[in-house]
């Protein structure tokens, strides 16, 4: 068995099917979307979405079951890592036989993400990628602030007072949370788009698929450390050796490829998310001793060796202190939902999100 006939009986156990871009599900995205803009900027939607799937349907998939959706950015994401890995020498010091992966995707459900050394294959979760964007979706209306006619990230305002107005002042952000958080933990997917938060502003949306992009890049960066490193089992210790290469490797791809975010921050979101996810796991019974705790705090000590500039390390505070905010104001309610057996389904799941009453 090679590494394309591995992904391909993967993809066959866990009866993930190739996601169709057809007029209905353009027609779908349209809708959840469009409300974030103005008539203006909706067309201007329309467009960009028939130039993306356009160039998406120019990249080969690697199999019959692959999302047309999710691989071509992957495979970019992998690229640029790739590529950077090698000029900075890491893949000569570490392993210079090691060539570049092959990834793809399938509904792994609760996994997340994995690295198959034998193979040197790196399979991600759909229901990982989708629920990355949806968090973003609510970190980013946490994080922007307006200045005149324009949206900016200032971390010098994002005090625990700050975020925890902003958190308050705006129930669809708890609601989404839950339903996000619940429904990953529950059922190892995602409802795949964010139905509370709207926008209405096409720098908010901006920033949140470039900071979701960035998610997606340390998921792909920690698989790939994996590979590069030969490792076959997942342990704490192992998990955190990823985590300090994939950090260093993402910081090194921002500094080449889009300094001016100063994105530097983002792996500390994705492993504080993880920390919360364990959590709950942990607590509805869903056994994940192989990976450590506190990987937001080892992520940010991380970035402080690194000497990392100020905006980067003040980012890192400030989405873990909005992690530890929103957790400490849902916690006992998403494991509530969690564990409550008569919900089945995230329709459900939904219906039952939708009847919580939100005080201030």
């Amino acid at each position: 068995m090679n590494d394309l006939d591995f992904l391909t009986a993967v993809q066959q156990q866990t009866n993930t099917e190739p996601i169709v871009v057809d007029e209905n599900y353009k027609d779908v995205f349209l809708l959840l979307f469009s409300p974030d803009f103005d008539e203006a900027e909706s067309k201007k939607l329309l467009i960009s979405f028939d130039e993306a799937i356009a160039t998406y349907k120019t990249v080969v998939l690697p199999t019959q079951y692959e999302s047309i959706v999710h691989y071509p950015s992957l495979l970019q994401l992998l690229r640029e890592l790739y590529s950077t890995a090698n000029e900075i020498g890491v893949i000569n010091n570490v392993n210079p036989e090691f060539s570049m992966p092959l990834i793809g995707t399938a509904d792994l459900v609760r996994m997340g993400a994995y690295a198959k050394t034998d193979y040197n294959t790196i399979i991600i979760d759909r229901g990982l990628l989708s629920f990355f964007f949806n968090l973003t979706r609510i970190l980013v209306d946490l994080i922007v602030s307006e200045e005149g006619t324009n949206w900016v990230i200032r971390p010098s305002l994002l005090t625990v007072e700050e975020i925890q107005n902003r958190i308050l002042s705006n129930h669809s952000i708890i609601r989404d949370y839950i339903e996000t958080m619940t429904s990953y933990v529950k059922f190892g997917n995602a409802i795949p788009f964010s139905k509370h938060l709207k926008f209405h502003n096409s720098q908010k949306s901006s920033f949140s698929n470039m900071i979701s992009l960035e998610t997606w890049r340390f998921i792909v960066a920690h698989e790939m450390i994996h590979l590069l490193y030969k490792h076959r089992q997942s342990t704490p210790s192992v998990e955190l050796e990823a985590d300090r290469m994939a950090i260093q490797l993402c910081a090194k791809c921002v500094e080449k490829i889009q300094p001016e975010t100063q994105f530097y921050w983002v792996p500390v979101f994705v492993v504080a998310t993880l920390d919360v996810l364990m959590e709950c796991n942990q607590i509805s019974g869903i056994n994940c001793a192989s990976h450590p705790i506190k990987r937001g705090e080892y992520a940010h000590f991380v970035l402080e060796q690194m000497k990392s500039g100020g905006h980067a390390l003040a980012m890192a505070q400030a989405v873990r202190r909005i992690h530890l905010l929103l957790w400490g104001l849902t916690k006992t309610i998403i494991i509530e939902l969690a564990t409550d057996v008569r919900i089945k389904e995230p329709n459900q799941l939904c219906r039952k999100i939708s009847m919580i009453h939100f005080s201030t």
